[in-house]
């Protein structure tokens, strides 16, 4: 696999975006992946849509997932410079100014736009450490690819379960705690659960952890596609210390952060992941819509 990725990696993006539209046929007309989750998914979230708008979102979510896969095959070796080049970053001054005060940041993200894209270029353009908080991959040649790239410009990847011990040992180090906070927590661990995009759900409840033991602000980041291969990141205050001792607004506006973005351009987020694994405690699983 590493090898496959070093040698798609020298092409240029023109030429793997012309492998992105093959992966696109064959991921959606051929393999089929995940059409019934993604097409689940969508009924779901936007009940007021016709079967036509849901066919055309799914549609362009499998053109966009092609192509952030070749992005994250070029990001083993793009250059900080092409990469600025490639996404803009509206409203720097946010996490900037807390950097410039000696002060980390939390920050938040979801599976929209190209989420290895986004670590890569803050930690590039703020020149700081950028400790992403991640979930090991089962797969061991995945695991050591996926660590590779997200440890370039600065990266240093945490696994979940090393948090802790990692908040603690690198405490006097100014940086950005990177979190992508919208996958699907296990069943038995302590959730926080509430609407995002209509539907009871199920989030991880570290950052609120991780936020009142560090005292750091918090801030969403957001990534809207302009056009292929191009991107804007941009800030918005979560929340910021004092905290009380249970902080569940920082999940909660974290959800109404990323619904936002995911309504504005909804073929943009992961509708391939399956998000709502299972109901809310005590509560009717809701209906599914099958395509």
């Amino acid at each position: 696999m590493i090898l496959l990725v070093r040698f798609f990696s020298r092409w240029p993006l023109w030429a793997l975006y012309q492998l992105a539209n093959v992966i696109f046929l064959l991921a959606y007309y051929g393999l089929r992946y995940r059409r019934r989750v993604v097409w689940e998914n969508l009924c779901r979230s936007f009940p007021d849509k016709s079967p036509a708008e849901i066919h055309q979102i799914a549609r362009r979510f499998y053109i966009h997932l092609a192509e952030v896969m070749v992005e994250i095959v070029k990001g083993y070796r793009i250059r900080p410079e092409a990469l600025a080049q490639r996404i803009k970053i509206r409203n720097p001054e946010v996490l900037g100014d807390y950097l410039k005060k000696g002060t980390s940041v939390i920050t938040m993200t979801g599976h929209s736009g190209n989420w290895e894209w986004i670590l890569l270029r803050c930690a590039s353009h703020f020149q700081l450490p950028a400790d992403a908080i991640y979930k090991p991959l089962s797969n061991p040649a995945a695991e050591k690819l996926m660590l590779h790239i997200r440890s370039r410009f600065g990266g240093h990847p945490i696994p979940m379960k090393k948090t802790l011990r990692e908040i603690i040992h690198r405490r006097e180090i100014v940086r950005m705690f990177a979190t992508v906070a919208d996958q699907c927590p296990h069943q038995s661990e302590k959730v926080l659960w509430t609407c995002f995009l209509g539907l009871d759900t199920a989030f991880y409840t570290g950052t609120e952890k991780i936020a009142q033991m560090t005292k750091y602000p918090v801030l969403f980041v957001g990534m809207h596609r302009l056009r292929r291969g191009y991107y804007e990141i941009y800030f918005e205050p979560l929340a910021a210390p004092p905290y009380p001792a249970e902080a569940q607004f920082i999940i909660e506006n974290y959800a109404l952060a990323l619904e936002r973005l995911v309504r504005a351009e909804p073929e943009n987020w992961l509708w391939s992941h399956k998000r709502w694994k299972y109901p809310k405690p005590n509560t009717t699983p809701q209906a599914q819509t099958a395509g």
